[in-house]
């Protein structure tokens, strides 16, 4: 009786691990709208929260690391990362640049 329920347990964990992942599917598929991380709607805001003063028009470092800008921050990649604490904020970087990195 162990053995087959060992081999189920296998069996569903296999399945799960082929499943494609959001950053597959729109890798696979760049015009899929599912989970879709833009800079414009999620990137932006999640650095404006995070990085203002000083990424923002104003702000000591503005000149030379524009955080409002897509090229500047799609440039500097996972570096963003050093300065996000959370773990979610540091996946939906990453998720995004895997994706394409997609502006809008």
């Amino acid at each position: 009786m162990s053995h087959v329920i060992l081999i189920i347990t296998v069996a569903i964990a296999a399945l799960n691990f082929s499943k494609p992942t959001t950053v597959d599917r729109q890798r696979s598929d760049p015009d899929s709208t599912e989970a879709l991380v833009t800079f414009g709607q999620q990137i932006a805001p999640l650095l404006k929260t995070n990085c203002s003063p000083c990424h923002f028009e104003g702000g000591q470092v503005y000149g030379r690391y524009p955080f409002d800008d897509y090229v500047t921050v799609k440039k500097l990649g996972e570096q963003l990362n050093t300065r996000l604490k959370e773990k979610g904020q540091k996946s939906l970087v990453t998720d995004w640049l895997k994706s394409g990195a997609r502006e809008k």
